[in-house]
């Protein structure tokens, strides 16, 4: 009878853990975009006092970060589609 307990216990996490978020949620936070990495790395050199580095860049960079940070799809939280 022990085994049937624990086959039990193991069935019953598997249903747990298999259990389905909201539709199409996303759980995690997107990748973040290029631009914006390349902004990183642009004012890096800029902090490293790099001659390569341009105020004008960082600048149009800065508004593109910005721009394609806003079209990513929301992240849901445990409150917005998560399981109660």
């Amino acid at each position: 009878m022990k085994n049937g307990k624990i086959i039990t216990a193991w069935a019953t996490l598997a249903i747990i853990a298999a259990a389905p978020t909201a539709p199409n949620a996303q759980t995690t936070a997107p990748p973040e975009p290029r631009s914006c990495q390349q902004l990183h790395e642009e004012m890096n050199k800029c902090e490293t006092g790099m001659r390569s580095c341009d105020q004008r860049v960082v600048a149009r960079l800065e508004a593109r970060c910005q721009r394609d940070e806003k079209r990513l799809p929301p992240v849901l939280g445990p409150r917005d589609g998560g399981r109660p």
